[in-house]
């Protein structure tokens, strides 16, 4: 299979490894054409370096927008026609810094980093947000986990999108779980509270909860409890890097395996 990713960034490049390493085909595109480069010349035959961001689309099964969310719709606007029968994804949260550094939100409450690209995007076009509940650094660390691997959320309204987001995810070395439709993608993203107050918040998460996910089964199967306490074993952090958050969208997706006490 072969997935064209624009963006080599932190996150899109430890994404185009993961899935070199997993068997794809790349295809690459970065306003840093050097950055590019580099990034191809480290993954080997499996990544080719394109001259512009229509050119990775030829072929591709899917795409990844791996850019800062101020940034895709530009790029959007660049590819929409070429879209029609590929399957978009796009890990981008609504997040970014003021001016002194903390980080805000980019969009009113309320509304969804996936309502707001879904309405960039052309009818039909199928969309799924993923990729984007992890650091670069926390994803290639916590790809191929042994015997059971962690487990990634993702949203999309497309049955279709949802079989290739799937196949993309595992070929990175994790299990996938969809969380519900484009959106409710703002359980991917979260809030993000200042730095005291998350060191606050994980504290006061008890280590015996557990999310269990058996390796082999597929989003809403049911899963027994395993039979000796362990920490929290969750996909990485939801954007807000909080326990809290995690807690929140299992409690609010009946198909998620509840939190084991």
């Amino acid at each position: 299979m072969t997935t064209a990713i624009i963006g080599t960034g932190g996150l899109g490049s430890a994404i185009a490894r993961r899935l070199a390493s997993g068997g794809d085909a790349l295809q690459l595109s970065s306003a840093d054409n050097e950055s590019a480069r580099r990034l191809a010349e480290a993954i080997g035959d499996a990544a080719v370096v394109a001259v512009d961001n229509r050119s990775p689309l030829q072929g591709a099964d899917a795409v990844i927008l791996a850019l800062r969310f101020s940034v895709p719709k530009d790029v959007i606007d660049e590819i929409a026609d070429t879209l029609a029968d590929k399957s978009l994804v796009v890990p981008s949260n609504p997040v970014g810094l003021d001016a002194q550094g903390q980080v805000i939100r980019l969009l009113p409450e309320g509304r969804s980093s996936g309502e707001t690209i879904a309405g960039w995007l052309r009818a039909g076009t199928r969309l799924a947000m993923a990729f984007g509940t992890m650091s670069a650094g926390l994803f290639e660390s916590s790809s191929n986990r042994s015997p059971e691997p962690a487990v990634l959320f993702y949203v999309t309204d497309d049955n279709y999108g949802s079989d290739e987001v799937e196949r993309l995810i595992r070929t990175a070395g994790f299990e996938p779980m969809k969380v519900g439709g484009i959106k409710h993608s703002s359980r991917l993203g979260g809030r993000r509270p200042s730095r005291s107050r998350s060191r606050r918040r994980r504290s006061t998460i008890p280590h015996r909860w557990r999310l269990n996910i058996a390796p082999s089964r597929r989003a809403g199967s049911a899963v027994k409890p395993s039979p000796r306490p362990a920490r929290p074993r969750f996909s990485g952090h939801l954007g807000t890097h909080q326990h809290r958050d995690c807690l929140a969208v299992l409690k609010a997706t009946e198909t998620i395996p509840g939190v084991i006490p």
